[in-house]
């Protein structure tokens, strides 16, 4: 519950971040036109990035560090996080491609 409650402000922190750094330092295209936020589609992208990197990075520290994760009777092995981080990570950059494109 107590990391939940840390996503969800953790969220709400980097989109409030991200419209403070877009109004003042707009992101800009090789183009040079600046990215903008322009329908729920881009925020739904800017989550979609957010949450995916943030899972990717806990995967990738559960797999650095070998902790256990014990779910039940059951242990988790250290090979799913690899192919969680794997796949996050890929969902990840799909979303700041597009967000970018």
């Amino acid at each position: 519950m107590l990391i939940a409650m840390v996503a969800v402000l953790g969220l709400k922190l980097a989109l409030e971040t991200y419209r403070e750094a877009e109004r003042f330092h707009p992101l800009y295209l090789e183009t040079g036109e600046p990215i903008m936020l322009q329908d729920n589609n881009q925020i739904y992208l800017v989550v979609s990035a957010i949450i995916f990197g943030l899972v990717a990075s806990i995967h990738l520290v559960r797999a650095l560090n070998n902790w256990a994760f014990i779910v039940g009777p059951m242990t988790i092995p250290i090979p799913a996080s690899w192919v969680g981080f794997i796949i996050t990570l890929c969902l990840c950059l799909w979303a700041v491609r597009l967000i970018v494109s």
